[in-house]
């Protein structure tokens, strides 16, 4: 397994740990499970909780560290073993072989450049929405 230019080492971790479970329990010679479908569960969920924080800090001047600090990388690849846990559980996880890689999750950086930029567009919105 190859995370190429992205920083999904995390998820690579996990789904490693996990990918010799199953071949195990299943009796299989080789057996991948599928990063890119954790990582783009991961930047759903990365993009719900900026949202959701640009709501409740919307009485925050954008100036403010906190505001900064959430709007800094909103949707960076980086994660830790909690996190995976959690997509693990509220996503499940499927082979490789289904749900395999693409470019976008390989070299994630322009990825998220357009991400980040959209849900900093949306955030704004919210703010001025919540400040009515």
């Amino acid at each position: 397994t190859n995370q190429k230019s992205s920083g999904r080492c995390w998820l690579f971790a996990t789904t490693n740990v996990l990918r010799h479970e199953v071949m195990q329990r299943l009796k299989l010679d080789e057996f991948q499970l599928s990063q890119s479908y954790l990582f783009i569960w991961d930047k759903l969920e990365k993009a719900n909780y900026y949202l959701e924080q640009s709501i409740i800090h919307a009485d925050k001047p954008l100036d403010d560290r906190l505001v900064l600090h959430l709007a800094g990388a909103p949707l960076n690849d980086g994660g830790q073993w909690d996190m995976a846990c959690n997509l693990l559980e509220k996503y499940g996880v499927i082979p490789q072989t289904v749900y395999p890689e693409s470019f976008s999750s390989s070299a994630s950086s322009t990825l998220n450049q357009l991400l980040t930029t959209e849900v900093r567009e949306h955030a704004l919105k919210l703010r001025r929405q919540s400040a009515k």
